[in-house]
């Protein structure tokens, strides 16, 4: 195991060095070319480690049950009325306290909470059974996440400081005031982080999921701090929207539809495009709010 961490932790410098990259250009978004060859490295480079495995993130992950139990929380949350403030929750700290510091997490989310409504009974009328995830390893089990957990150490702060040159032809500099995925988390050497692959599916692409671990045992979310609380929610609005007008498109079988819902909802707090939306987040919220039905995506 000390050989498969080591290799992991170098390929994390790779990942380190596409998050610094992100962390400057905020119009780029993580499903970047760069951050999606990473993605292709660690999982090959988890197939060549784990050979005839059938659940390679045990391998690869000894927290990967608490890492999944956080997918589980978010995708949950963000499908709760007045749960926007949970979702949030889910967070590393650094974000938490950015996000949280107006205190706009708290308030009341009426817009939201009536389409997480809508949605919850259509979810019941499709699956007689009310949105709650009841088998988590199986919901994300590898073959929708593929986890990847590793420790800050030397060989990744290593990488992280050497230089690169970006598909756009400019050379990066790691900024040393900023951390391994970005802004200011709690980063020190030995501290647990995983990378969560959610590979393309449901028409969706494939995303890159950042975690870390904090006391006193659970893992959280590293979003981009480029994001307001405010950009967030309304991501989620046209997130939920656009799967709820498109409810006649759900899969048969419920444990793939939580699948699809979560990977949209990951898709939300990472600032990943909302795929197949003709409206940009916000657009449906000010239609909304003018009274207003949403177009037709």
């Amino acid at each position: 195991m000390r050989k498969v961490f080591a290799l992991v932790a170098t390929m994390f410098g790779s990942f380190v060095l596409a998050g610094g990259v992100f962390a400057q250009q905020d119009t780029t978004p993580r499903t970047d070319n760069a951050v999606n060859r990473t993605g292709d490295s660690m999982r090959n480079a988890a197939d060549r480690m784990t050979g005839s495995s059938t659940r390679p993130s045990e391998a690869m992950a000894p927290d990967a049950k608490d890492v999944r139990e956080t997918l589980k929380d978010i995708t949950e949350a963000a499908l709760t009325k007045k749960g926007f403030d949970n979702v949030v929750d889910r967070f590393v700290d650094a974000d938490r306290n950015r996000l949280g510091k107006d205190g706009f997490p708290n308030k009341d989310h009426p817009i939201l909470d009536g389409r997480i409504a809508q949605f919850q009974k259509d979810w019941q009328s499709r699956y007689n059974q009310d949105f709650k995830i009841k088998d988590r390893d199986t919901v994300f089990g590898d073959q929708f996440a593929l986890i990847i957990q590793s420790k800050v150490g030397d060989d990744a702060r290593l990488a992280g400081e050497k230089t690169v040159v970006t598909e756009t032809g400019k050379t990066v500099t790691r900024d040393e005031n900023r951390k391994a995925f970005g802004g200011d988390t709690n980063l020190e050497p030995g501290r647990k982080i995983a990378t969560v692959t959610i590979p393309a599916s449901h028409g969706l692409p494939e995303i890159v999921v950042p975690m870390i671990h904090e006391a006193p045992d659970r893992w959280k979310i590293d979003v981009p701090d480029t994001f307001s609380a405010e950009q967030m929610h309304d991501a989620l609005l046209t997130q939920l929207t656009y799967l709820d007008e498109h409810k006649d498109q759900w899969p048969a079988n419920a444990d793939d539809a939580y699948r699809l819902v979560a990977h949209r909802v990951l898709m939300a707090v990472l600032n990943i495009p909302a795929q197949g939306n003709n409206m940009q987040p916000g657009q449906i919220m000010n239609q909304m709010q003018r009274g207003a039905e949403p177009a037709n995506r």
